[in-house]
């Protein structure tokens, strides 16, 4: 997610920056962490991602020794933001069957 669009600054962001970022200015700040802590400090029930609105979380496991190792951020359905380490912040397609289907674990509402 890059912050111009964020409407935070003109930085880069991964998701979790920008979870970070997006928290402090509505006044629920959360620390800077991995995304495995953000899905355990997230209240709620864990949601199916066709569920999910726009600013719901939603994690995947991409390496089984990693459970809920990465975190994204709906926009609208069936999108979402993800940032990979090779790719930078890519706006994703979820569809039932797609690679990002298999890995999904759950979507809870972020505020």
């Amino acid at each position: 997610m890059y912050g111009v669009e964020a409407g935070l600054n003109t930085e880069v962001l991964t998701v979790r920056g920008a979870i970070f970022k997006v928290s402090k200015l509505i006044g629920k700040p959360v620390p800077r962490t991995t995304s495995r802590k953000y899905y355990l400090m997230t209240e709620g029930e864990d949601r199916n991602w066709k569920e999910a609105g726009c600013g719901w979380l939603i994690w995947w496991t991409l390496n089984p020794s990693r459970p809920f190792g990465h975190v994204g951020m709906h926009i609208e359905q069936p999108h979402a933001w993800q940032s990979g380490s090779s790719t930078g912040p890519v706006k994703i397609s979820l569809i039932p069957g797609n690679f990002w289907d298999h890995k999904f674990e759950a979507s809870k509402r972020f505020y």
